[in-house]
């Protein structure tokens, strides 16, 4: 090759070099852009999950702090309710960050599943104490009813009742006394 082959060749061989260049600066543009977007959805999807577990904390603290101020027994569940909620959102972005953080928020995960399952377990039982308060409670007026039958006052309901209970005989047989 001459120099004047090599000169007429210049064009074609910068024309190369330029593609091979701008393909190289699109591949790095391409690696940057994807980490950009791979970080934007790390740094969206932390702020999400902590966004959300800090409205399960403030929930959770309203919930005890609104039962302690109540004086009679109060609706557990439906209370409960406003917090299921933002756990099922919880839920949902904890298995989006399974696959994208791996397993590093098992552990607070289940730190907050055991907090949040102890109440639940709390609400259940104040339940079955509750029912089994009312059967007491129903069972205790069953008794002093009982109870005030067999030491009643002459002008108490039972008394009342018997007095009802004989003057309906009056009302049937004096009829064939008076004849």
């Amino acid at each position: 090759m001459t120099w004047p082959d090599l000169i007429k060749m210049t064009p074609d061989i910068v024309t190369a070099l330029a593609v091979v260049v701008g393909v190289i600066v699109a591949a790095l543009g391409l690696k940057t852009w994807r980490r950009e977007l791979q970080g934007r959805a790390r740094y969206e999807l932390a702020l999400s999950i902590l966004m959300e577990v800090r409205e399960i904390r403030d929930a959770i603290h309203s919930f005890r702090r609104k039962l302690a101020e109540l004086d009679g027994p109060p609706d557990l569940m439906t209370k409960w309710e406003k917090i299921r909620e933002p756990l099922k959102e919880l839920d949902s972005d904890l298995k989006v960050a399974n696959i994208i953080f791996g397993d590093r928020l098992h552990k607070p995960k289940m730190a907050l599943k055991e907090c949040t399952d102890e109440i639940i377990l709390s609400i259940n039982s104040y339940r079955r104490q509750q029912e089994s308060k009312q059967k007491d409670e129903r069972r205790m007026e069953k008794m002093d009813s009982e109870n005030a039958i067999l030491w009643g006052k002459p002008d108490d309901e039972f008394s009342r009742k018997v007095d009802a209970a004989v003057g309906s005989f009056d009302d049937e047989l004096l009829v064939f006394l008076r004849r």
